[in-house]
Formats: C-alpha cells, sequence, structure tokens
C-alpha cells in the first residue's frame, strides 16, 4: 500500500487511518477509481495522476464514513431486534399463550388460527406488503397481462411495457403510466428496505429486474451466450479504473463468469457446501449488476434467446423478493438469518436444559422450525435442474387439468367462510352479498374496488399453491395446467369469495377505526383481534386519516390506496417516520390482518403446512419428488385441519365455544359436501344419492358428504369404499398421483402381456381391458376433456362408446354398477340425450 494513498484518505477523513483501514484502502481507491471513471471516462483520463488519486482518495474517505454509519445503524438495528425477539417470547411464555420458547418463536414466523399471536408475523408481513404494493400493477396487469380473459401472453403488449419501462414516450399512455407505478412502488419498496437496514443504491437506467433461464442459458452453451449478449452491453458501464474502456476480451470474461454462475443457479459461487457471499439479508439485491443492457431493444432480445418469464412475472416477482426481505429485516433485524439462528438454537437450548427428558422433541421441533424459516426467507428455493425433475415438474402440472370439477368440490368454502366471518364480526349477509356482486362479469366496479384494495394479488401471480403446485413454475405445462384450472371457472370463484370476506373485514375494521380513538377503546374480543395481527396505535391513528370508500353494502372501507392518498402533511402531525414510510407500513399492516384471516376464511395454505409437506426438498431427490407427489391435492385438507381445529380448540376460553365453533364447522361443511356430491351425481348422469338415514346407504351417503365438505375430496372416498374407481389402492392414492399413475401404468403393461399368452385372462380382459384403461390414462390428460360442465355430453356422444368398442360390456357393466351403488340414472351411459330430468325427491327418498 503506497503511503501517499493513505496519505489521501486520511487528509480526506481529518484523521489518520487505522492499520486495518489500511489494508482495505487499497482495494477501496481501485474501486473509487472505476466508479468515478465510470461516470465520466474522458473527462477521467484527462485528469493527472496525482488529480485522479484525490478525488479516488476523497471518494473512498466517503465510502468509510457512510459505511461506519450504516454499521453503527446496523448494530442498533440488530440490538432493537435481539430485544424484539427475546421480549415477545417472554411475554408469550408469561401470559401463557405458548408452552415452549421454540412456540413462540414460531409465531414470529407464521401467526395461528388461537388469537394469541400479539404479533404480525413474518408471513403476514409478506402478504401484506405484497398486497398493499399490488394495487400499483393494476395498470401494468390491464396493459401487458395477456389475452382472452388474460390466458393467454400478448407478445406486442410485453413490447411496449419493456419500452415504456425504458422511457419510451411513442407507446401508447397506458403503457407509460404502468411504467411509472411500477417505478414508483418499486422506489418505495427500496426505501423501506433501506430504513430497515439493506443498502440498495438507485440506478438512473434501471428499468426492469433481469430474469435469465438457467436452462436456456445452458442449453445455449457459454460461447453462444457470449456471443449473444455482447453486442447488447451498455459499453459505458464497463471502465477500468484509468478510464478506459473494457476490450471485447474483457466483456467476454466478465460474460463467460456469468453464464457459469446462471447455468449453475449460483453453485459456481459456492464453496465446500457454503455459499461464498449475500449471507446478510440487508445485503441482498445490493450487488453491483455485472450485466448491464443499453437499452429496450437490447432487453427485448436478451429475453428472447434467454429468459422464459412474461413481463408482468418478472414485475411481480420483484415486488414479492422485495416484499419477502422487507418482512424479515423489520423483524429480525439486518442480518436476519443470523438473528433468528441465534433465537432458535437459544431457545431449543433453553427448552432442553429445563426438560432433558424431552430434548428429542425440542431437537425435532428446532430442525421443522429452521426448515420454515429458510423455505420463507428463499434460502433453499430450488427449481428441478435435472431432466427427470423437469419431467416431473411437467407432470405436476399436467396434472392440474384432472380437477374437473374442483369448483363444485370447493363449495366446503363457504362453511369456513361462514365460521371464520363469525369470529370476525363480519356480516354473514354483506358477505354474500359482496360475493354475488364480485361473480357479476358485467360489473366493473367490484373488480375497480378489489384492486384498489389490493386483492389481486393472487390472481396477478395466478398462484395454485392450494394444490401444492410451484409458484414460479414456468413452462408449456405450467400454462396448460393454468389455463385448463381457469377454465374450470374454480379460480374466478375462488377470487369472488376471497374479496367478498376481504371486503367485509376491511368495512368492519373501518367502522372500528371511525367510531374509537384509539385500540384500547375497543371490545375486548376486537383488541384480541387487532393486537394478535400487529397492529398498533401508531398505524390505528393513521388509519383514522384514511377517507374510507364506499362500495355496495361497504360503507366504510379502508384500502391501501385510501392510505395512499391521505396528505403527508397530516401523517407528518402524527409520527416522525417519512410519511410515505409510515403510510407502506400501515397499509401492509391493515393487508397482513386482512390476508391472514382471508386464508383461513378460503383456505391457502401457509409455509408452515407447505414445508411439512416437503416444499423445501430438493426436487431432484427421490424425497422431494415423492414428497411433492403425496402433497399433490393435499395442501388444502391439511389447512383445514391445522387452522380450524386450532382456532375451535385454543381460541375459546371455555369449552362452549369450541363445541360450538366445531359443530358449527362440521355441519355447513357436511351440508355443503352433500350439495357438492348431488351436483357431481347429476353431472354424472346419476339422480343425487339419498340422504335419507333408513336409505340403505344413507349413512354411507352422509359420511361421504362430511369427508367431500372437509377438503379431503377424492381420498374421502377410501374412508367409505375398499378401492378407487380406478383399482389404486389406498397406499397408491396417498403416496400421490405419481405413484398411482405409475402403479397404473405397470399394471396395464401387465394386463397387455397376459392379455396375449394366458387364456384364462380373456375374462379379467373384457372387464378390465388394457386399451380402456390407456383410454382413460389419456383422457384425463386432455385439455378440456373432462371440464365439469363439458364432460358429460363428451361422455355419451364420444367417450362412452368408445369405451365399450374399447371393451366391449362397457355400457351394461355401468348400469348394473349404478344399481349395486342403490342410485338410479336418468341419463342411460348408452343414450345421447337424457330419458327424462334428475329426480331430486332421491334424496330425501327412503330407499333408491
Amino acid at each position: 500500500m503506497k503511503a501517499e494513498c493513505i496519505d489521501r484518505v486520511s487528509d480526506a477523513l481529518g484523521r489518520r487511518t487505522s492499520a486495518v483501514e489500511n489494508r482495505d484502502i487499497e482495494n477501496r481507491m481501485r474501486l473509487a477509481r472505476k466508479r468515478l471513471a465510470t461516470q465520466d471516462p474522458d473527462g477521467w483520463q484527462k485528469l493527472s495522476a496525482d488529480e485522479q488519486a484525490q478525488r479516488a482518495g476523497a471518494e473512498a474517505a466517503r465510502e468509510l464514513t457512510q459505511e461506519a454509519l450504516t454499521k453503527r445503524i446496523r448494530t442498533a438495528q440488530t440490538i432493537l431486534a435481539h430485544d424484539r425477539i427475546e421480549n415477545y417470547v417472554a411475554s408469550q411464555l408469561a401470559s401463557g399463550a405458548d408452552a415452549n420458547r421454540i412456540s413462540a418463536l414460531s409465531r414470529m414466523l407464521e401467526g395461528r388460527a388461537d388469537g394469541k399471536n400479539n404479533i404480525e408475523s413474518v408471513w403476514s408481513k409478506q402478504m401484506g406488503i405484497l398486497s398493499a404494493a399490488s394495487t400499483y400493477l393494476t395498470k401494468t396487469w390491464h396493459a401487458a397481462g395477456g389475452r382472452l380473459l388474460h390466458l393467454m401472453a400478448d407478445p406486442k403488449a410485453e413490447v411496449a411495457m419493456i419500452r415504456a419501462l425504458y422511457g419510451d414516450e411513442t407507446v401508447p399512455k397506458a403503457f407509460r403510466d404502468a411504467a411509472r407505478d411500477f417505478h414508483t412502488i418499486a422506489d418505495r419498496l427500496r426505501r423501506r428496505f433501506n430504513a430497515a437496514g439493506g443498502d440498495i443504491g438507485k440506478l438512473d437506467n434501471w428499468g426492469i429486474p433481469q430474469s435469465w433461464s438457467a436452462m436456456k442459458v445452458l442449453k445455449a452453451g457459454k460461447e453462444a451466450w457470449t456471443d449473444a449478449m455482447l453486442p447488447l452491453l451498455d459499453r459505458s458501464k464497463y471502465v477500468h479504473e484509468d478510464g478506459a474502456r473494457y476490450s471485447d476480451e474483457d466483456l467476454r470474461g466478465l460474460l463467460d463468469e456469468a453464464w457459469q454462475t446462471i447455468a449453475t443457479q449460483g453453485a459456481n459461487k459456492v464453496l465446500g457446501g457454503t455459499r461464498v457471499g449475500g449471507g446478510i439479508k440487508a445485503n441482498r439485491m445490493s450487488a453491483e449488476r455485472q450485466i448491464h443492457l443499453k437499452d429496450a431493444d437490447a432487453q427485448l432480445q436478451a429475453r428472447q434467446q434467454f429468459s422464459d418469464r412474461g413481463v408482468l412475472d418478472t414485475m411481480l416477482g420483484h415486488v414479492r423478493s422485495m416484499a419477502r426481505n422487507i418482512a424479515l429485516v423489520e423483524q429480525f433485524g439486518p442480518n436476519a438469518d443470523l438473528a433468528f439462528r441465534q433465537a432458535l438454537d437459544d431457545a431449543t437450548n433453553r427448552e432442553v436444559m429445563n426438560d432433558p427428558a424431552k430434548a428429542w422433541w425440542y431437537t425435532r421441533q428446532g430442525r421443522f422450525l429452521a426448515r420454515v424459516y429458510n423455505y420463507m426467507a428463499g434460502n433453499d428455493h430450488m427449481l428441478p435442474s435435472t431432466w427427470y425433475g423437469r419431467a416431473i415438474q411437467g407432470w405436476r402440472n399436467l396434472n392440474l387439468m384432472k380437477l374437473s370439477a374442483t369448483v363444485i368440490n370447493s363449495l366446503g368454502d363457504w362453511g369456513t367462510m361462514l365460521n371464520t366471518a363469525h369470529v370476525n364480526g363480519v356480516p354473514k349477509t354483506k358477505m354474500w352479498l359482496n360475493e354475488l356482486r364480485a361473480m357479476n362479469p358485467l360489473d366493473r366496479s367490484q373488480r375497480r374496488i378489489a384492486e384498489s384494495a389490493g386483492l389481486m394479488v393472487r390472481e396477478y401471480s395466478q398462484m395454485i399453491s392450494r394444490f401444492g403446485a410451484d409458484i414460479g413454475a414456468h413452462g408449456w405445462t405450467s400454462k396448460l395446467g393454468n389455463t385448463v384450472l381457469k377454465l374450470t371457472l374454480a379460480p374466478y370463484a375462488w377470487r369472488a369469495r376471497q374479496q367478498a370476506f376481504s371486503l367485509g373485514m376491511m368495512d368492519q375494521v373501518g367502522r372500528a377505526v371511525a367510531e374509537n380513538a384509539h385500540i384500547t377503546d375497543l371490545a375486548r374480543g376486537d383488541q384480541q383481534l387487532i393486537k394478535q395481527s400487529g397492529i398498533t396505535d401508531d398505524h390505528w391513528q393513521i388509519l383514522r386519516l384514511a377517507q374510507p370508500d364506499d362500495w355496495g353494502g361497504n360503507h366504510a372501507l379502508i384500502t391501501p390506496e385510501s392510505i395512499y392518498r391521505i396528505p403527508d402533511e397530516a401523517v407528518a402531525k402524527i409520527t416522525d417516520e417519512p410519511p410515505a414510510l409510515a403510510k407502506d407500513r400501515a397499509a401492509s399492516a391493515l393487508m397482513g390482518l386482512v390476508y391472514a384471516e382471508q386464508d383461513r376464511a378460503i383456505l391457502e395454505p401457509g409455509a408452515r403446512v407447505k414445508v411439512m409437506l416437503g416444499a423445501d426438498q430438493d426436487p431432484d431427490s427421490v424425497l422431494g419428488i415423492l414428497g411433492r407427489s403425496f402433497s399433490l391435492f393435499k395442501t388444502y385438507s391439511f389447512d383445514l385441519t391445522l387452522q380450524h381445529l386450532t382456532r375451535a380448540l385454543k381460541y375459546y376460553d371455555n369449552w362452549k365455544g369450541s363445541v360450538g365453533y366445531l359443530a358449527s364447522l362440521i355441519a355447513t361443511t357436511t351440508l355443503l359436501g352433500a350439495t357438492a356430491n348431488a351436483i357431481n351425481d347429476i353431472i354424472n348422469g346419476k339422480d343425487p344419492r339419498s340422504l335419507n338415514l333408513s336409505a340403505k346407504d344413507g349413512w354411507k351417503n352422509w359420511v361421504s358428504a362430511l369427508v367431500r365438505g372437509g377438503g379431503l375430496g377424492l381420498y374421502g372416498d377410501y374412508l367409505i369404499n375398499t378401492a378407487g374407481s380406478r383399482g389404486n389402492t389406498l397406499g397408491e392414492t396417498i403416496l400421490g398421483p405419481l405413484v398411482s399413475d405409475a402403479s397404473s401404468i405397470m399394471d396395464l403393461i401387465q394386463k397387455s402381456i397376459a392379455a396375449g399368452t394366458d387364456p384364462d385372462a380373456d375374462a379379467e380382459r373384457k372387464l378390465h381391458s388394457p386399451a380402456l384403461e390407456a383410454e382413460r390414462t389419456v383422457r384425463s390428460y386432455i385439455p378440456g376433456a373432462n371440464l365439469w360442465y363439458t364432460r358429460a355430453v363428451l361422455d355419451h356422444l364420444i367417450f362412452n362408446e368408445l369405451s365399450d368398442y374399447l371393451s366391449p360390456g362397457y355400457l351394461m357393466r355401468q348400469k348394473a354398477r349404478a344399481q349395486q351403488q342403490n342410485q338410479s340414472m336418468y341419463w342411460n351411459p348408452d343414450e345421447a340425450t337424457p330419458h327424462r330430468a334428475p329426480d331430486l325427491s332421491h334424496m330425501t327418498a327412503s330407499q333408491n
């Protein structure tokens, strides 16, 4: 290290630097030279060596000073976070809300339905931030969200959107407005993250986050990637410390390294199982981008060749990632990973020392909670990298096409909605009216209020998480599965129910805010609801400044948009925080409360359930593959049990409340299950099954209704029958479609071989023709072939005849089977049209 360099920095600092600082100065001077040279390469080269040293020294000194200040702030934030964790865990134990420290700590990650959280969890905070921010993505959704009810991408719109994001004033105003809104919310999130200890600078030329497909980059190869990307780079961003531009050879070296990082999904930066750098959450997203594209055309060309994500998907992904990181650092401090790990180790060790006999149990709890944290923090998020992993992921996506009647089978949502509304004091009539309005495709006002309320985020992201599929999956199988699922109309029904409940919740909060100056003025039950969500009195005072919206029967709606409309000067009078930051936090706290209860009313599994079902496992491993097969179509059932059983047993202070809640939940979901069974029977050409207990199968039909209404769907059939309709065993079905389908294929092969070699297999062949089994398997994967509103017509016009051709006697066997099940048919399998209308009186008949 040259003495003059040390002198330059010391002069700029106004003090002598330490030995430790001196070791760092040379590198800082080099980086400072490079940064200054990049800003004005020509001007930099005109400076003398001494002038360059002076400026670089001043820049390095400024950086040292800023880093020292940042370090002090982060140290203070870390101490506060440590105290917050300690105080919260202690208060939960003192109040009896939690039996041990690990249980209390888990609530900081994700709340429970027992009303004893007393904090805004990371999961709720993340959803609150994401939903409040989504109000700024509304214009993007309308401009570039796709064609044909958003089922298909619109390439022209995506091109216009990218050009608008790069400042092109020639594109239509709708795209320019959408780009402005996205840059506004991206900057607000950046500022909130930095306020919590983050360090993200603002790039003047930033248009849209970069998104690369590891598969496309790997498939192209290093040389093709480098050749394609080299002419797209903004060469003004690549300057040596002496002001000289990067040569082609320099840029090729940089692109080669970038290729390796993208193609290996960062594996090249892992040494001995440890990832190098990027450990502190506050530093996430702060590293300088190595790939600077020169303009919109370069961005478009690069995305076309090396990305598999749409524009809206990329923008929402950035917002989602920022929401997650903000939630983590606000809860656990700048170094969230380390803070949580230390808190968990401390909690586990204390519990083990207090009760050594249960050491195995506390250790197991701690390991599971660490998995939940890593999943929520994105530390273990992996996409399949092997050919078989990607193939199985594609197969899982295609299995969504089997959900032909899910909109009918999900009628049990109304039961959970009713009970959750009762707990939260949401009027049931208002909720039903909200749903009717939301289901009216001609009423644009309902969509407008849902957008301003931040309730469209799940539609934007096209989440299919209730069935265990991965958010963020891409490719044609994902698009096809999502499209078919939309054609079943189920996502629209879920959206209408979510909006109905959440608008009712927001209206109730608005009324409470208007009528009570402080949270302590609320009734005890309402205080419990508000406090367990983490809403503070500071948030409450900002909510009181919002001008409520009036829509339908909801006259006191407080939405994120209404909060953002509050004048900054009004907010400045009640808080020392920057007004924009204070409004952001109030809006996300409100939406965190709303989404937490919405996800219990219309079940959406959280991190705990997903990890329980193996979502954090390596998708290329045997455990990951089997876990994802097991979890497919089951997350709804697990979440129902976890959420509502917890609420029934632990929310109420006395056994009467618990019994009443359970009785109401069981009664409503069972009746709705019976309704779903009746509708499915009619779709299948049968009269509805009898619910009269004196009928032969009356009790059995009530059990079937109980199981279906409880969310088990087809798995409930095995509580009533010994085998599935396709002959799969209970074990195969429990293990999931992967094992079930593999078993069916192997069975099909075996029967095909036996049919050609064993004369005694002829009778079996007629009953279970290999060709018939193959036709059923193929039909289940034909897009649109099993839609609930077209299935009956297609079956009677095409597939029944085809099945009878492949397996002679099939139609007669179907009739016989219906008789054995004591169900009459109004539309026989061999009839093109029904011979009569369905007889609804069969539901109460003493016999079929």
